[in-house]
């Protein structure tokens, strides 16, 4: 049986991919790491509930944003059996006005959303250098692939995300590693899009979820989700300058 780790496991992005694989009955053993506690904890409750008394499930609360708090959570982690899954999931996403008239929240921004990550992302792949039978999967976004005037600076994290994965992909495809699975979600209806305007847009989380689980099981180094990202991105992150500056719509 499996271990599986959850990084940022209290948002609701993070709960439905845990969930799906623990319905799978596939997994002995969850680890949940984040920030609260309790949150945790009651993330642990509905995961055990679900997986039943076979199932263990941990929660490892601690300090997500420095090297040193982010090594502690990876070694209380891997306490044991190393995982055989990393699902790394957390980010921070206020709309870039709010952005613009406070450098402290860019600042957070940029370090909850692409440094911790990052963090995460090569200490685990160290711990799991050597292990090809694992697989380390973190969530970008689609926000990466081009900066755009609505959320540059979240865009900014993003692209260090994917940076960060594609060297590690490259990186053991000479050494043996961990598979690396980028993934890139859409607009998402979760609270983290909750103030944006156009709803309809917003994918619904399980579906999201069930894309990125899916992507994972069977090895995917990108995984766009919804597919349809895939075909919209190609086109934005191909569209001269000149166009891509003067479109309303892509800002």
């Amino acid at each position: 049986m499996k271990k599986l780790v959850v990084v940022g496991a209290t948002s609701l992005m993070a709960q439905s991919c845990a969930r799906l694989w623990v319905e799978s009955s596939e997994y002995s053993s969850v680890v949940l790491i984040g920030r609260n506690k309790d949150k945790l904890e009651d993330v642990a409750k509905d995961l055990q509930t679900r997986g039943g008394t076979s199932l263990k499930v941990e929660v490892r609360a601690g300090d997500m944003v420095t090297a040193d708090g982010v090594e502690q959570l990876v070694n209380q982690a891997c306490e044991g059996d190393l995982p055989d899954t990393v699902l790394i999931a957390h980010g921070y996403m206020p709309d870039q006005g709010t952005i613009d008239g406070s450098p402290r929240t860019c600042e957070e921004v940029l370090k909850v959303t692409g440094v911790s990550p990052v963090l995460f992302l090569q200490s685990f792949a160290m711990k799991l250098k050597g292990n090809s039978s694992a697989h380390l999967a973190v969530i970008g976004s689609v926000a990466g692939d081009r900066g755009r005037a609505s959320n540059y600076i979240y865009g900014a994290s993003k692209a260090m995300i994917a940076a960060a994965a594609e060297g590690l992909t490259q990186r053991f495809g000479f050494e043996s590693g961990p598979m690396i699975s980028l993934i890139k979600p859409g607009p998402t209806s979760t609270p983290m899009t909750a103030s944006m305007e156009n709803r309809k847009m917003l994918a619904p989380v399980e579906d999201v979820a069930k894309c990125i689980v899916n992507g994972v099981n069977v090895g995917r180094k990108e995984i766009y989700a919804p597919f349809k990202w895939i075909f919209i991105m190609f086109i934005v992150r191909h569209l001269p300058y000149f166009i891509f500056n003067r479109v309303r719509q892509l800002r």
